[in-house]
């Protein structure tokens, strides 16, 4: 069972620094805000249970009361003191309960207690203290997702793996493009093939087939494991246009610093879409995960607002 506990300091952010140094000020209600938000989180990629520490401020329990949410709360039966105490006992509770990530809300002085406690629990610190050298300002939705992620088992691992992919092909595809080696190779067979093409566009024309040749290969052996006869089909062409834009694409003289620019964008996005799999693989939900964050009610409500100012402007304004 997917487990993540929670560590708010109500004192963090509310010392004497605030009054005679211009110290930074968390308010109880903006951690209660935070806290909502990494629940939301929590439960969107599908984390079933966490482990809040008490407080005298009730955070936690405050926090719950005006969202609905299926993941499963839970306070710490332990005696809350007020003191540093508490956040290294919460932590080492968690840690006994098989903890997958701690959240904590606090600055450094909380963090440092939480560390003494966690044992090798990884931790996702959010700043909302007065001194933040090791805690960042990270919003709390995004905190969230990563701790939630941790808990289900798509750990750093994994994404590290994925970034030695994605910096590996990064750097094939940037010195190969910025040397241009693939038009070199194109016109080096469109002249051995004698094509009765102009040589400028030799190399354009042999990438286009080479890229569609390898686009339908790929396209078979996707066919095998789809069943119906349309998907294959699908395959094949999707697959022979994709490969035949992209033997297009890489027949073009870039130069080195457009070819490095290039590399860079594409193992960046093949870092992204690596990870994507990862979480799919987890059994995160990821169109529900975009249903519940993205802001489609706040984008109509914001359209809507447009086509009613556009109808009553007078004519020539704003067009």
């Amino acid at each position: 069972m997917s487990l993540v506990g929670i560590i708010a300091n109500p004192s963090a952010g509310k010392d004497i620094r605030r009054l005679v140094a211009h110290g930074r000020v968390v308010t109880t209600q903006e951690k209660i805000n935070v806290l909502r938000r990494v629940l939301l989180a929590l439960d969107a990629v599908g984390v079933e249970r966490a482990l809040v520490m008490p407080d005298r401020s009730m955070l936690g329990l405050r926090a719950l009361e005006e969202i609905s949410i299926a993941l499963r709360m839970e306070l710490l039966d332990m005696p809350v003191r007020g003191t540093e105490d508490d956040s290294t006992r919460a932590a080492a509770l968690m840690a006994e309960r098989g903890a997958g990530c701690i959240v904590t809300l606090g600055g450094d002085g909380t963090n440092r207690a939480v560390a003494l406690g966690c044992g090798t629990v990884p931790l996702a610190p959010i700043s909302t203290g007065t001194n933040n050298v090791f805690p960042a300002m990270v919003e709390g939705t995004t905190a969230g997702l990563a701790a939630g992620l941790l808990a289900l088992g798509v750990g750093g691992n994994r994404i590290a793996r994925s970034l030695v992919v994605g910096v590996v092909i990064a750097i094939v595809v940037g010195v190969a493009l910025g040397f241009e080696w693939p038009n070199q190779a194109f016109a080096a067979v469109g002249e051995s093939a004698r094509l009765n093409v102009e040589a400028g566009v030799r190399p354009l024309v042999v990438g286009l087939l080479v890229g569609a040749l390898v686009g339908v290969l790929l396209g078979f052996a996707a066919a095998i494991r789809i069943g119906s006869s349309g998907g294959r089909f699908a395959a094949i062409v999707g697959l022979a246009i994709v490969g035949a834009l992209g033997g297009a694409f890489s027949a073009i003289t870039f130069g080195s610093r457009v070819g490095a620019a290039v590399g860079i964008t594409i193992g960046y996005l093949t870092w992204i879409v690596l990870m994507g799999v990862e979480v799919a693989r987890s059994g995160v939900d990821v169109e529900g995960l975009k249903e519940r964050f993205y802001p489609s009610q706040t984008i109509d409500t914001g359209k809507e607002t447009l086509e009613w100012l556009q109808k009553r402007m007078p004519p020539g304004i704003g067009s």
